[in-house]
This record gives structure tokens, sequence and C-alpha cells, in this order.
């Protein structure tokens, strides 16, 4: 598993096949993480990148630390598009092509 990092604001952890960051519960929504399936390669296009996303419910630090995607199936959420930040999504898009020299 890897350490969690703070970037941009947001608490992410990047692991041999994930990109994964962590959105904390608030009053008006549940928490959840999104996982990003990292490529052998960087990513062609912010398209691709989005493509290879899912959103998963999580509402506290301690599951994120040892979130796994493929045991989470039945945490997996649907519907949810691009709710991100305009800058969030693209920073990290920017941290896995080039920080990560993926």
């Amino acid at each position: 598993m890897g350490k969690i990092r703070e970037f941009n604001g947001f608490q992410y952890r990047i692991d041999q096949e994930y990109l994964h960051v962590f959105f904390e519960p608030t009053v008006h929504k549940k928490g959840y993480i999104s996982s990003f399936r990292l490529l052998p390669c960087p990513f062609t296009s912010f398209e691709e990148f989005i493509i290879n996303g899912k959103t998963y419910e999580c509402n506290d630090i301690q599951t994120f630390e040892c979130f796994d995607p493929a045991n989470s199936e039945h945490l997996e959420r649907t519907g949810i598009g691009l709710s991100w930040p305009n800058s969030g999504l693209k920073k990290f898009y920017e941290l896995v092509n080039v920080i990560e020299n993926r």
C-alpha cells in the first residue's frame, strides 16, 4: 500500500496499479474514493485518464489507507460524472504523467 500524501488540498496515495484520491464526507454528502488505474506508459489524453477511473464509497481515512478496488466491487458508485473541482482532476492527471514518470 502506498503512503498517504497531500497534493493541491487532496489526500491521495499511489500503489503499483492505481492512484487513489480520498474525498472526506461532509454534512451534505458521503465520502468517497476516486481510483484511477495507472498505465505502464503516460496517458495519451485527459479523456484516457478519466476513462480509467472509478468511484467508491468511503467515509473514513482508515478504510482509505487499505482500500483495494479489486476487493471493493460492492462499494462502487455510478453516476457521479465529473464532480471534481476544475483544477483538481487536471492536477492529478499531470501528477501521474509527469511527476511519477509513468
